[in-house]
């Protein structure tokens, strides 16, 4: 492999830069997603259009490189929330999570990379605390006098 190729492989190699807060902690219930702000910065060459493809010669044609940002419990096994994201220098997104259950949550946030093997990134978020939400379940399953549910 000539000095060359490794030093295109090397220069094209994702370095991202991660950052993330819980949006409104003191109000978190489970009536309503929490929400993750992420915030990634890749070091990128704004001028070079090229810049967000992943150096794979032997891939059928051109690839982006994409991330999943996953955020879940790794001690249960469970996934709260996802998302696919392309980064060309930075980008500020935000994971809706589904917690359904009032309790303390002890969250993981991982950043996966779909095209290179070792960039994949994972942080533990702090720990939240959320509680019992309205529910509005007896108004929605508003039911006639024989237990069947109305249809209008």
């Amino acid at each position: 492999m000539s000095s060359a190729r490794v030093a295109k492989f090397v220069n094209s190699y994702p370095n991202i830069e991660v950052s993330y807060a819980f949006q409104d902690t003191a109000s978190l219930d489970t009536s309503n997603p929490v929400i993750l702000s992420v915030t990634l910065d890749r070091e990128a060459d704004d001028a070079n259009p090229d810049d967000q493809l992943a150096d794979a010669p032997h891939f059928p044609h051109r690839k982006i490189v994409q991330w999943w940002l996953v955020v879940g419990d790794a001690d249960s096994k469970t996934l709260y929330g996802i998302k696919k994201v392309t980064v060309k220098s930075r980008l500020t997104t935000k994971v809706a999570l589904d917690l359904k259950q009032a309790r303390d949550y002890k969250l993981k946030l991982y950043l996966i990379c779909d095209s290179y093997s070792g960039a994949d990134q994972d942080f533990d978020l702090e720990k939240i605390t959320v509680a019992q939400g309205d529910s509005d379940d007896e108004d929605s399953d508003e039911e006639d006098g024989d237990g069947d549910q109305k249809m209008d």
